[in-house]
């Protein structure tokens, strides 16, 4: 099942150190203009070529720009048996209008 998060609430889980992968879907000039510093490149354009470097059991926070892709990004990791999945909403656009910690 895929859960949804909050940009205050990862960033609070990120801040605790809580245990959690927080995976960027979008491509690579978005993420060079902006990011999440623990966040870590997978673009959804090709996704499937990354997917063996995420860790199944750790939970797994997916953001994109607004969302969208990282629904998608989400939706494969459920048919590969992903069990603990979570969508960051509203992207990289909440995370910026939040004014939170970039890198």
């Amino acid at each position: 099942m895929i859960k949804q998060a909050t940009v205050h609430e990862i960033n609070n889980l990120l801040d605790t150190g809580g245990e959690c992968q927080v995976i960027d879907v979008r491509e690579f000039s978005e993420f060079n203009s902006e990011r999440i510093a623990d966040a870590k490149l997978m673009p959804l354009s090709n996704f499937e070529k990354h997917e063996a470097e995420i860790d199944h059991t750790k939970p797994v926070y997916i953001m994109c720009r607004s969302g969208n892709r990282a629904k998608q990004a989400a939706e494969r990791l459920t048919t590969k048996g992903f069990t603990d999945i979570h969508v960051i909403q509203g992207g990289m656009a909440a995370w910026s209008g939040a004014n939170l910690p970039g890198d």
